[in-house]
């Protein structure tokens, strides 16, 4: 199991498709018209994730994932990232 994150996006047309974890800086994938695949490490990165769809500049949606932290309840001391499925 990779520490990553994964997301598809349907697009209506051609955009940018934003993630923002915390108060890290943004990750920026472009994205064209269909269906589109992408994959980001975590890189230790903690705190809510948002996703955005950008077009001309413009934030056209956004919204909020669960939030990713490193707290655990688990005996071995792992931390378990189940998926979270969102839509907008």
């Amino acid at each position: 199991m990779s520490d990553k994150i994964f997301l598809s996006s349907w697009l209506t047309a051609p955009g940018q498709v934003q993630v923002k974890i915390g108060n890290n800086a943004p990750v920026i994938f472009e994205g064209t018209q269909g269906f589109n695949h992408w994959s980001m490490p975590l890189e230790g990165q903690r705190g809510v994730p948002t996703f955005s769809v950008v077009r001309d500049g413009n934030t056209v949606y956004s919204k909020d994932g669960r939030e990713i932290s490193d707290k655990t309840q688990l005996a071995s001391g792992k931390v378990n990232f189940n998926a979270f499925v969102g839509s907008f």
